[in-house]
């Protein structure tokens, strides 16, 4: 499941957090080069991150053959060959784009393959799987013996160009040469894989990825409950670093490195002590209780407290866990939590499985008077460069609690499927048809657009004509005749017993999600190995206390 994200509203949030991020004017933050990523080095965190993740000074043997082609790196594309390296060793994936035979026969019967989703999903799949791009490389001619030898530990791998351009093609940030986050990619990755399965009625790889979630609210004032439920692909999990384990440790590093700097002297990388916070305090922090304040009681109409929770609905086949290792500081720059996180190599979570019935004693909390997001804090917030849609929804998330608190919820949730949706307003029932005003309906068709297309797309933009024109020109495989199907054709989504175990991790190195560079360790064959672009060997040290994105297999 993935939402849309709005196109220039987006690139303008990019272009300020990017602002923040370096604090340094645009014009120096168009492309991240090699030369800044050597940089990273002088940064002792960051130095230790990268030895740690691209497992520096250890002896890793090259690996070649079917499953270990590595992805050349074109430019800041490190984020999409991690994703596509994880997602081509799922099965499901491997088994719907893996086939030699449809590249061929796609290649001679679709009009221009090169800009064909499924025709570059497949040939990627295809390429990576085959080891036909895993040997070695042939050193130049004349090359010296250490050439030689260079060449012979390493492989060109495949080339993802074309892949790149048709998968970003029409998307502000995923077109461009910039740096991405990971996360957002492996969402928009999915948002495809899903449409293409649906325009051709094959089966979507995607599902075994996909579930539900529960959300509970309590209105403390009348103690009435009220559930809802949503399809997700990927469970953001909290970072608590209060439930550090080795808190002593860090507060001892914490007077030794003030020592050392008071005297001018360096601090090693071998000497760091970071928190330390085993995954399942992450896990708890996450489906815990929480409280919001400032929320009106549709009860009493008075403003109180409300308490909050989130079960899992049902447990997918493969479960992506994000941390939410990004966040803004008390000046609003953008922040990395310097942690580690310790992650077992099987998981069990069947202990947070909920539903979205009414228990025992509970009583149906009602809908209360639709309210309306602050406009002090949305105008905040747009000041910032983010989209009125993201500013009105954090501020309602929020109770219209303020800015700190919406601008912590929107970073927390900047990566949700639905971030870019309209906001939902209160269902009375009607069809799709009629609940879309008749006289946009008409100028929308006469457009050129069908009744169906109009009005559902009247529907998903609040009966705004401009964005619904813009979403029929964005969503072109759409329709309209497919809509009274969508309800009987949805499969039920995967369930079974929440016990996992890990076969994927995707690592960070840098301040940002949108900066650094991002490498896969991935086990296969019961062996971990590391993923860094076109490099590919046996992992000794797999950094799993370091991830970003977590992968698990239902055991």
């Amino acid at each position: 499941m993935c939402g849309h994200m709005m196109k220039t509203t987006w690139l303008l949030m990019q272009i300020w957090s990017s602002i923040f991020r370096f604090s340094v004017s645009t014009s120096n933050t168009k492309k991240k080069t090699e030369k800044s990523l050597a940089e990273m080095e002088l940064d002792q965190n960051l130095a230790l991150d990268l030895s740690r993740i691209e497992e520096k000074g250890e002896n890793l043997v090259p690996l070649f053959g079917p499953g270990f082609t590595g992805i050349e790196n074109i430019g800041n594309s490190c984020y999409l060959a991690s994703t596509m390296q994880v997602l081509f060793s799922i099965d499901s994936f491997a088994q719907q784009f893996g086939s030699e035979a449809d590249v061929k026969r796609m290649y001679q019967s679709i009009q221009d393959p090169f800009d064909d989703a499924t025709y570059q999903l497949t040939r990627l799949c295809v390429g990576l799987r085959s080891g036909r791009y895993a040997v070695r490389s042939r050193p130049a001619e004349g090359a010296s013996a250490e050439e030689v030898q260079s060449a012979q530990n390493s492989q060109d791998g495949i080339l993802p160009r074309l892949f790149k351009n048709c998968i970003g093609r029409n998307h502000e940030e995923f077109s461009s040469g910039r740096q991405q986050d990971a996360a957002e990619y492996y969402q928009h990755v999915l948002d495809i894989v899903k449409r293409e399965a649906k325009k051709r009625g094959i089966v979507d790889p995607s599902s075994v990825l996909r579930f539900t979630v529960v959300d509970r609210l309590q209105d403390i004032a009348s103690g009435m409950v009220r559930y809802s439920e949503k399809e997700e692909n990927c469970l953001s999990v909290s970072i608590p670093l209060d439930r550090a384990i080795n808190k002593a440790e860090v507060e001892a590093f914490k007077v030794m490195e003030a020592e050392k700097t008071a005297k001018g002297e360096k601090v090693n990388s071998d000497e760091i002590v970071r928190p330390r916070i085993p995954l399942a305090d992450c896990l708890a922090a996450t489906f815990g209780d929480s409280i919001v304040d400032d929320f009106k009681s549709p009860i009493t109409g008075q403003t109180g407290h409300a308490q909050v929770s989130m079960k899992m609905g049902t447990f997918p086949n493969m479960l992506v866990l994000q941390m939410r290792r990004f966040y803004f500081s008390e000046t609003w720059q953008p922040k990395k939590l310097d942690c580690e996180v310790e992650v077992p190599d099987e998981l069990t979570i069947e202990a947070y499985r909920g539903s979205a019935q009414l228990k025992e004693g509970e009583v149906a909390l009602p809908d209360g008077p639709q309210v309306q997001a602050d406009a002090g804090v949305v105008a905040a917030i747009v000041d910032m460069g983010f989209p009125p849609n993201q500013a009105q929804k954090a501020a309602l998330k929020t109770n219209n609690s303020g800015v700190e608190a919406a601008m912590n919820w929107l970073m927390e949730h900047m990566g949700d499927p639905d971030i870019n949706d309209p906001i939902e307003q209160p269902s009375s029932g009607s069809s799709q048809a009629s609940s879309a005003n008749p006289e946009m309906v008409a100028m929308v068709e006469s457009m050129g657009f069908s009744q169906k297309q109009a009005a559902h797309a009247l529907q998903e933009t609040n009966n705004d004509v401009e964005r619904a024109v813009d979403w029929l020109f964005s969503h072109p495989d759409f329709t309209g005749e497919e809509q009274q199907a969508v309800a009987s054709e949805k499969a039920p989504l995967p369930d079974g017993e929440g016990k996992y175990e890990l076969f994927a991790v995707i690592s960070h190195i840098g301040n940002a999600a949108q900066s650094g560079h991002y490498v896969a360790h991935i086990k296969k064959q019961g062996k971990w190995a590391i993923f860094n672009d076109s490099k590919v060997a046996q992992s000794v040290h797999p950094p799993k206390e370091l991830g970003y994105l977590y992968f698990f297999r239902r055991i």
